[in-house]
């Protein structure tokens, strides 16, 4: 059997493991992203900007996958090895009183978790459809006012849809909660 030093260091680990990767495709997320908005900038295509939105989808999802997984780590080492006594065991009470303090209302922590800092994709997101719509608009004419509705139409949607499917990202300490509570319940039995 294994003793629970050991068991917390190899935890630990994977959870600093985890973290590394996700920053990986965060930075990777990024320079992608800003690669292809400076062919967008050269070329002046409208659509060229929305198309990073592959990649916002696609890196987010493994994003959120390697944040799950150190959220359920980090509930195992509070329920099975900490037993209240321990930095994960107190976590939840530090960030809600850092939060308390912070911010007044749910309006202001969303928008400044969404544009200030926890959800990259979304921060890149709304600049992908924020020079989306600005270079259609700098480039309307008679000729392609359908087009310019269908491109507005796609950055506010695809906009939208990424801060949907991100939705679940702020809530990272209730999901870590509710990990706790199930596995205090799978304790018992």
């Amino acid at each position: 059997m294994v003793d629970s030093n050991t068991e917390y260091n190899a935890l630990r680990n994977e959870i600093l493991n985890l973290i590394s990767i996700q920053n990986t495709y965060i930075i990777a997320m990024y320079t992608i992203t800003i690669t292809i908005l400076g062919f967008g900038l050269q070329t002046q295509n409208s659509f060229l900007f929305l198309l990073p939105y592959i990649v916002l989808f696609s890196f987010q999802r493994i994003i959120s996958a390697k944040r799950d997984g150190y959220l359920r780590i980090a509930a195992y080492i509070t329920v099975y090895l900490e037993e209240g006594s321990g930095w994960e065991s107190r976590y939840a009470t530090i960030t809600s009183s850092m939060q308390s303090t912070k911010h007044k209302n749910k309006l202001n922590i969303v928008i400044y978790n969404v544009f200030i800092g926890r959800i990259s994709s979304s921060q890149l997101g709304f600049l992908c459809s924020s020079i989306s719509i600005i270079v259609t608009l700098l480039n309307i004419t008679e000729d392609n006012v359908p087009l310019t509705i269908v491109t507005i139409l796609s950055a506010v949607t695809l906009f939208s849809l990424l801060l949907y499917f991100n939705k679940n990202t702020l809530k990272s300490m209730k999901k870590r909660e509710e990990y706790i509570e199930l596995m205090k319940n799978t304790k018992r039995l």
